[in-house]
C-alpha cells in the first residue's frame, strides 16, 4: 500500500484563525469572525 500525499499551500492571515475539514466550512467561520462574531459563533457556523 502506497502512502497518500496531498499538498495544499498554507493560507496566512493577520487577524483570525479558522481550521476546518472543508474549505467552505472554514470560509463560513472566517466570515463570522470578520463580521464581529466570537469563536463560539464561528465554530457553530463552521460545524453546520
Amino acid at each position: 500500500m502506497e502512502a497518500f500525499h496531498s499538498y495544499r499551500p498554507p493560507v496566512m492571515g493577520t487577524t483570525h484563525v479558522v481550521c476546518a475539514g472543508h474549505y467552505l466550512a472554514a470560509a463560513a467561520g472566517y466570515r463570522i469572525l470578520e463580521q464581529g462574531g466570537n469563536a463560539v459563533d464561528a465554530g457553530v457556523a463552521a460545524g453546520i
